[in-house]
């Protein structure tokens, strides 16, 4: 594969968005993103288009890297999906960067906290490289996986008790989706009605997940209803228990009734 054939979309990508940068272009796509996620600053999504800029993709940067990686130069067939994270202002990027240099088809589940800039960059390349677009299905968020909604959902809530409660909850810890029915009103408005349990394996585990008067499991069930709201397209109402199971992440029947094959 040709480096310079390689590289060039991506420098020029650099250089786009130093001039959107510049003459003030890129503003609505900023306060867009902003709307999505306050936590999102202009300042902090400025400092990293500039990043991406001044560094990722300067030209004499990129060269350098791809030179370590021989093997990355060879064509393939492959599909590489990314599941991207989006705790900070296009921190998928590399990932992106990294499967579409290797001249490999990228499927793309970005962050609902990041969908504004990455779908901006992904306009932005489809723009500059017309060979690309194939290159980079922007998919239906349903598309990026086989598991099921009920799957999703159950590591969602999985993910809001890691996130909330950190180095408190141990990861002998999962999820079963124990009710789950979906119904549409006279008014042709769909909602759902979800009941899960949150399992861990010992009982002093509990009360860390419960939190003082319920305090920390109804903050879980309101983070992971929002995204499981997103998720499904429609309004949902969750419940979260607490149970224990012990030794269940050593049960070989537990691990395939939890969906974890």
């Amino acid at each position: 594969m040709n480096e310079i054939r390689t590289i060039e979309p991506f420098i020029r990508l650099g250089e786009r968005l130093a001039e959107e940068l510049l003459d003030g272009t890129i503003e609505p796509v900023i306060r867009r993103s902003e709307a999505e996620n306050p936590w999102f600053s202009r300042a902090n999504v400025v400092s990293a288009i500039q990043a991406i800029c001044t560094d990722m993709l300067d030209g004499r940067n990129l060269g350098s890297w791809l030179a370590r990686y021989p093997a990355a130069g060879r064509p393939s067939d492959e599909t590489v999906g990314i599941v991207m994270a989006g705790n900070i202002p296009l921190v998928g990027f590399f990932d992106l960067l990294c499967v579409l240099i290797c001249d490999r088809r990228c499927l793309i589940k970005p962050s609902s906290k990041d969908r504004v800039l990455i779908g901006h960059i992904v306009d932005l390349l489809r723009e500059i490289e017309k060979l690309l677009p194939e290159s980079i299905p922007y998919f239906d968020p349903d598309l990026y996986t086989d598991k099921s909604p009920r799957f999703l959902a159950a590591e969602t809530i999985r993910e809001k008790a890691f996130r909330l409660l950190g180095d408190e909850l141990p990861y002998g810890t999962a999820v079963t989706i124990d009710k789950w029915k979906e119904e549409t009103d006279d008014k042709g408005v769909r909602r759902a009605d979800i009941v899960a349990t949150l399992i861990v394996d010992r009982e002093s585990h509990k009360p860390i997940v419960i939190g003082e008067k319920g305090a920390k499991l109804r903050e879980i069930s309101r983070l992971a209803r929002a995204d499981i709201e997103e998720q499904l397209g429609c309004p949902v109402h969750l419940e979260v228990w607490v149970r224990v199971r012990r030794g269940w992440s050593d049960d070989v029947k537990a691990l395939k009734t939890l969906g974890y094959d």
